[in-house]
């Protein structure tokens, strides 16, 4: 199921995109990770801080 993520930050770097500061209204709690997404290979990935 997918959850409901609001209140993030987005940059570009490097060909990328990657977002942190997300609030889960689902957990009712920032989520401690940043998401990366490659536009050009369709990847995206989680990196836990």
């Amino acid at each position: 199921m997918k959850e409901r993520e609001v209140e993030c930050r987005a940059v570009t770097m490097l060909g990328c995109v990657q977002v942190t500061g997300v609030y889960s209204s689902t957990k009712g709690t920032y989520l401690q990770s940043i998401k990366k997404y490659d536009p050009h290979t369709q990847i995206q990935n989680i990196r836990n801080c």
